[in-house]
């Protein structure tokens, strides 16, 4: 029984291990077409840039607008969703969550500024492709 259990644990570590490689392929190459897709469609003075970070949580890469400083980023934010009802028609199909994150860059005036969405539409693009890809690799292995 020994004999069985200890071949059965290492194929099973290798079988870990690679479908670790493969998760973590399926993870970069999303984040560099969400980063080149996105740097292709920003304004010239915006920054993207992906972290890739691994730990205790696992694998993630970050990608997002580097700004500094903080005014940066309200500048990023404005050309993403634009001001005033530019930003309330970029919006509207959004999930809550990117509504919350913009809406933190409104000021108390409503502005004129029309936005021309770089990120965010890069990122609904590529999101369903990514979950296809991972379900494809957990159901068969590649």
């Amino acid at each position: 029984m020994s004999i069985v259990n200890n071949k059965l644990t290492k194929l099973l570590s290798v079988y870990k291990k690679d479908m670790l490689v493969k998760l973590k392929k399926v993870v970069i190459d999303t984040a560099v077409n969400l980063e080149d897709s996105a740097v292709r469609d920003a304004p010239l003075f915006i920054t993207i840039d992906k972290i890739a970070v691994e730990g205790m949580k696992g694998y993630e890469v970050d990608v997002a607008v580097k700004a500094d400083p903080e005014e940066a980023s309200a500048l990023a934010a404005y050309f993403e969703f634009g001001t005033g009802l530019s930003a309330r028609q970029i919006l509207a199909p959004y999930p809550d969550y990117v509504k919350k994150l913009a809406w933190t860059f409104k000021g108390d005036v409503d502005g004129t500024l029309k936005g021309i969405p770089y990120f965010y539409p890069n990122y609904f693009r590529l999101e369903p492709i990514f979950m296809a890809k991972l379900q494809k690799l957990l159901k068969d292995g590649h």
